[in-house]
């Protein structure tokens, strides 16, 4: 499973004429199912997503979740996040999961959400949406679980003079990398 994570003031997602979820200050998720993906790894993620820490505290830190903050998610299915383009320019989707088994657990996904208390709002799946959304620092982060291996993969904030990225995946797994010297530019 892949979940794109945004931190929002606000976001809406739209399916023609139709407004289908809108939500305030929270959590815009775009979500992606693979082939692998299981009920286990929608109950996993979800744990993450609620629990993630990327709000600022009072002193300006990342220290809060959607829980602390009773923020809101807006989850919108999206099975281009499994895009293969290692064999040229036309995207291949082999990876994601099939239609019917990832609308199971896209659905399965947003139900651990809010039954860990996280106010959820969805698109349509498989529908052609436009989604709007106002990202908040902007924050964004890049997770993705194989079957028992979390990852968060990237880590973005950039704005009000306190940039950075991060790549952050396990530390078990991955070793630490050499930290750059000023000399070293």
């Amino acid at each position: 499973m892949r979940v794109v994570v945004q931190r929002v003031t606000r976001a809406k997602v739209t399916v023609g004429s139709e407004t289908t979820g809108e939500i305030g200050p929270g959590m815009l998720l775009l979500v992606g199912v693979g082939r692998e993906d299981s009920e286990g790894t929608c109950s996993r993620m979800a744990s993450k997503v609620a629990r993630l820490r990327i709000f600022d505290d009072e002193a300006g830190k990342m220290n809060l979740s959607l829980l602390d903050t009773h923020g809101q998610a807006l989850v919108v299915s999206q099975f281009t996040l499994y895009a293969d383009t290692s064999r040229g320019l036309r995207p291949s989707f082999t990876n994601a999961g099939e239609p019917a088994r990832a609308k199971e657990l896209y659905e399965r996904f947003v139900s651990e959400l809010s039954h860990l208390g996280v106010p959820t709002r969805t698109g349509r799946f498989g529908a052609h949406m436009a989604v709007e959304l106002v990202n908040d620092g902007p924050v964004t982060l890049v997770l993705e679980e194989t079957e028992g291996n979390p990852q968060i993969t990237q880590i973005a904030q950039m704005g009000s003079g306190n940039e950075s990225v991060e790549s952050a995946k396990s530390a078990d797994k991955n070793p630490k990398l050499p930290e750059r010297s000023a000399a070293s530019g």
